[in-house]
């Protein structure tokens, strides 16, 4: 098995043992920014202005117990609203509902 169809297996079990289907009907979108190592390409990275953070940003949507749907990771310049707009594309593809 790949590891995103463990992960959903997975994901889809824990739904059961909560009585939710599997199949989740609502989901929450959120972003955040993460300070990033030394280690990390200058060109992975970028500057969160708001919050004042060189690094990362990830993007996730959950469903309403915080079980990961879909994950989108960029550089922290990028907008929250861009991720907004590249990230249920990713979801769809997996999650009809």
């Amino acid at each position: 098995m790949v590891a995103p169809q463990v992960h959903d297996l997975l994901r889809d079990k824990t739904r059961w043992a909560h009585g939710r289907s599997p199949e989740p009907t609502a989901a929450v979108m959120d972003t955040q920014s993460v300070k990033t190592s030394a280690n990390v390409a200058e060109t992975s990275q970028g500057i969160d202005a708001g919050k004042k953070i060189k690094g990362r940003k990830r993007h996730l949507i959950t469903d309403t117990l915080g079980l990961v749907l879909a994950v989108l990771v960029t550089a922290a310049n990028v907008h929250d609203t861009t991720g907004g707009k590249l990230l249920p594309p990713r979801s769809r593809d997996r999650h009809d509902s």
